[in-house]
C-alpha cells in the first residue's frame, strides 16, 4: 500500500534551524512565520534589535516555537561568523539559510531630487545596496552554508 505523506507531513520543519537575514523587515518576519507554521525554529537576523526582538517574541508566543533574534550586521564576516558559533553551540546545528536581508527601498531625498532616477542615484546608496543584497549574501552563505555543508545536508535560499 503506498502511503502519500500529507502537504504538512512533507513540509515538516520540526527542530530544524533556519537562520533568516533581514528578520526585523516584513518579509523576513513571514519567512520565520512560514518556519514556526511547520515546527521550525527560526533564527532572526538583523541590525535592528528593538523590532527583531519584539517580532521573534510574538512569533515564540503565537506559533509556540523557539524563535530567537540575533543582532548581526551580515556585511561583517566575523559577525556572521559569531552568530553561527553562538547557535551551533545552543543547538549543534543549522539547516536552513534564507537570505532575505535587503535595504528598504523608498529612497527619499531630502534635497527634493527624485531618487529613483539614476542620474540621481548617490554611489554611497549604491554600495550600501551590494554590501547587504550581495556581499552579506554572500558572507552568510560562505560561512553557514559551509557548516550546513559538513553534515552533507541544507537548504539555501
Amino acid at each position: 500500500m503506498n502511503k502519500t505523506k500529507s502537504v504538512k507531513q512533507s513540509f515538516d520543519l520540526t527542530e530544524k534551524i533556519a537562520v533568516i537575514t533581514g528578520g526585523a523587515g516584513l518579509l523576513g518576519e513571514k519567512h520565520a512565520e512560514a518556519i514556526a507554521e511547520f515546527g521550525g525554529i527560526p533564527i532572526l537576523l538583523d541590525i535592528d534589535k528593538k523590532t527583531g526582538d519584539k517580532k521573534a517574541q510574538r512569533i515564540s508566543k503565537e506559533y509556540k516555537v523557539d524563535c530567537e533574534f540575533q543582532y548581526c550586521d551580515i556585511t561583517d564576516e566575523s559577525q556572521v561568523s559569531s552568530v553561527r558559533d553562538f547557535l551551533l553551540s545552543k543547538f549543534g546545528h543549522i539547516d536552513i539559510l534564507i537570505n532575505n536581508a535587503a535595504i528598504d527601498p523608498k529612497v527619499e531625498a531630502k534635497s527634493g531630487k527624485n531618487l529613483s532616477r539614476l542620474e540621481n542615484f548617490p554611489i554611497n546608496q549604491w554600495n550600501l545596496e551590494l554590501a547587504v543584497g550581495l556581499t552579506g549574501a554572500m558572507l552568510c552563505s560562505k560561512v553557514i552554508g559551509l557548516e550546513m555543508s559538513k553534515n552533507g545536508k541544507g537548504v539555501i535560499l
